[in-house]
């Protein structure tokens, strides 16, 4: 559930009355769309350094994001499994304490981190740094498939599905968590993924297979 502080309140409304008809004065400034634009990317902002933590454990994933089968342990045993954008590591971290074999890659892991352990992998989403057909599964939440994402686009969509698909096994599959984006999900069918299941409790996620 979210929690709006007053100010985050102030700038939803003003969003909303912002994004709604302006008057004939206001549409005669040729600063409109700009201050549209630049409000309601501050309000994105806001909205999600309070609701997504950029580090999620295997408890927040359980109660905030999937349902108990998605992260039943024992679906992921024996698999390669890579955790798509996984911030700071700590689900990575928690599920390698449970014996499964994962690895977790983001640009916000650094050298240091890196130095320190084999499995958190400093990289781009679009350029994953890793050998064709290493995975079995991908997990990727609260990342670039978000609706609100800054930076959204389908060109830089399309290149992080066809580096998923790539790194993939025949028959692998790809969790997506914490988004409801429509456009995200029309392309990853474009790459050959077949939607499995989809839900909306805890939080909205989509479950893929590579066909």
């Amino acid at each position: 559930m979210r929690i709006f502080s007053n100010y985050q309140l102030f700038l939803l409304a003003l969003t909303l009355f912002v994004s709604s008809s302006p008057s004939k004065a206001v549409t005669n400034d040729k600063n409109w769309e700009s201050c549209k634009k630049n409000l309601t990317k501050r309000l994105n902002s806001l909205l999600i350094s309070e609701y997504i933590p950029t580090d999620r454990n295997l408890n927040f994933m359980r109660k905030k994001v999937y349902p108990p089968h998605i992260l039943d342990l024992k679906t992921l045993e024996g698999k390669k499994v890579l955790d798509a954008g996984c911030g700071g590591g700590s689900f990575v971290k928690d599920l390698r304490a449970q014996n499964i074999d994962i690895i977790g890659v983001d640009l916000r892991i650094t050298p240091q981190n890196h130095l320190e352990s084999n499995f958190l992998i400093h990289g781009d989403l679009a350029e994953l740094p890793f050998d064709d057909q290493q995975f079995d599964q991908i997990f990727s939440t609260f990342t670039v498939f978000l609706e609100n994402y800054e930076g959204y686009n389908k060109p830089f969509l399309r290149k992080v599905l066809s580096e998923f698909k790539r790194v993939l096994r025949p028959g692998g599959v790809v969790i997506i968590g914490g988004t409801a984006n429509p456009i995200a999900m029309e392309i990853a069918k474009e790459f050959g993924f077949k939607l499995l299941e989809a839900g909306a409790a805890p939080d909205y996620f989509f479950k893929f297979v590579l066909n």
